[in-house]
């Protein structure tokens, strides 16, 4: 009945996922409580299940706690294959097409350079600095909303905990109710329902905080107009003003995924500081120095492309994918395949397979050049050259817009800063650790742990800071 349950850690469980990969295969499965559960660890198969039958293999499993009472089935990463997932997907689709995208590259270059400004006056508090990059983006692109310091926005901090509740919630047997259905219909005094309370009181929560950014969105509309404000404005999203709240409520809790990916880059740079001059050098040759880097530089800018995807692949901040479900039986590779049965991702895995990433260990942003030095990516992820984001029909719809918030926090970085290793009281240098088990775990993105470095701006670029914040004080403020 059990069945491999106990064999899974309740830490970095993606490491267990992957020993199984590696001794039984690219595709293996497990069982629990009576379940089967498919393993797939490899682009290949990855691709050939979820991309090439897509058709049959977008479902999702039950998710009690999170989708059908936190989400109220509102959630579009979350909720089954059906008519409501298309209609949440057209509007996402509606209101994220490439000129509106191209509409927030000004955000998202304000924002990056307020990071800069931030982190030159605080630069042992760069964290801080990224967290108040990642929710002023979001809250910018999807409701006009205007941040100035994280701590004192009435959003921010409630978007983030919204976030890493609802990722938490969807972990491994972090919610008895998910494995056994039936205790959502128990009484609440009866033991073991504790958590009868908690999702109450975090749906309601969540539902207030959703509301309150589409009444804001509504407000910001005629300074800002964002994905929100004309989801409001346009009927093209053919969604309820219920529904729209909850698709941005969806689309907000990325924050802490793009902080995952920007300390990545950072804890990558201060480990490879060599990795670090290459692309100052490209930046510099074609942006130079008396101006900031803007979205439009980007195809002048393989290497730096090309790091990104390495960032994203190194240390996928989703190790594992939100789980798939088959909606018929199919067959595949000798393995019979029973509709109902869960296919996990192991993205982990994915980004380790060495017939794709040679030397998967090494941080190679190489690995994305040709020859000539054009960017490339691989054969069954030919945009992105990595699967941080998903696969077929349940690829993360907001994917390239975080890629490029992702890509501007990175030049903006590059260009601005010098990220060098600790120093000890002696003067000697600190390398930070890069081991898997120093990322964190659990539901929520794996994050690197609190890291130090030292952090200094490049030639001119105070001067450069100074003059913006002295014309425009409010994008700049604290």
């Amino acid at each position: 009945m059990i069945g491999n349950f106990f064999e899974i850690p309740s830490e970095h469980y993606w490491l267990k996922f992957d020993e199984w990969v590696q001794k039984f295969g690219p595709i293996c499965s497990f069982t629990t409580f009576g379940k089967t559960v498919i393993i797939v660890g490899s682009p290949k198969v990855a691709a050939d299940l979820l991309d090439r039958r897509s058709a049959i293999y977008s479902g999702r499993p039950r998710w009690v706690f999170a989708s059908e009472i936190l989400a109220r089935n509102m959630h579009v990463g979350t909720i089954n294959a059906g008519e409501k997932h298309r209609r949440f997907r057209r509007a996402i689709h509606a209101g994220l097409h490439p000129k509106a995208i191209a509409s927030y590259h000004s955000i998202e270059e304000r924002e990056a350079r307020a990071f800069l400004r931030d982190v030159s006056r605080r630069p042992e508090d760069f964290r801080n600095s990224i967290k108040r990059y990642t929710a002023a983006v979001i809250l910018g692109t999807m409701y006009g909303h205007q941040v100035t310091t994280f701590d004192r926005d009435r959003f921010a901090k409630r978007v983030f905990k919204s976030a890493s509740r609802f990722a938490g919630s969807l972990a491994p047997g972090a919610f008895m109710v998910d494995i056994l259905p039936l205790l959502r219909y128990f009484p609440a005094w009866v033991p073991g329902t504790s958590w009868q309370r908690k999702a109450k009181e975090w749906a309601k929560d969540d539902q207030n905080l959703y509301i309150e950014l589409r009444e804001a969105a509504r407000v910001n509309h005629l300074t800002q107009p964002s994905f929100i404000s004309e989801g409001l404005n346009e009927s093209e999203y053919g969604v309820s003003e219920e529904e729209l709240a909850y698709i941005g409520g969806t689309i907000s809790q990325t924050p802490d995924t793009l902080m995952a990916v920007t300390s990545g880059f950072m804890l990558a740079m201060t480990k490879w500081p060599e990795i670090q001059q290459r692309a100052q050098a490209e930046i510099d040759a074609v942006v130079g120095r008396e101006r900031f880097p803007t979205f439009s530089d980007r195809e002048r800018l393989p290497y730096t492309v090309a790091l990104v995807k390495e960032v994203c692949r190194w240390r996928p901040v989703a190790p594992l994918s939100v789980p798939h479900a088959s909606t018929q039986d199919d067959e595949y590779m000798g393995y019979f395949i029973p509709k109902g049965t869960t296919i996990i991702s192991s993205i982990w895995s994915i980004h380790r397979d060495k017939g794709v990433y040679a030397e998967p260990e090494a941080f190679n942003p190489d690995r994305f050049l040709d020859e000539n030095g054009r960017e490339q990516n691989t054969e069954e992820s030919r945009v992105l050259g990595h699967h941080l984001y998903g696969f077929g029909r349940r690829l993360c719809p907001g994917a390239t817009m975080a890629d490029h918030a992702i890509w501007v926090f990175v030049a903006h970085a590059l260009w601005g800063l010098k990220v060098q290793p600790f120093c000890d009281e002696k003067g000697q240098e600190i390398y930070p650790t890069v081991d898997p088990l120093s990322f964190t775990s659990g539901g929520e993105a794996s994050h690197p742990r609190p890291f130090k470095c030292r952090i200094e701006l490049r030639e001119g670029v105070r001067e450069i800071l100074d003059d913006i914040y002295e014309h425009e004080p409010d994008v700049l403020s604290d």
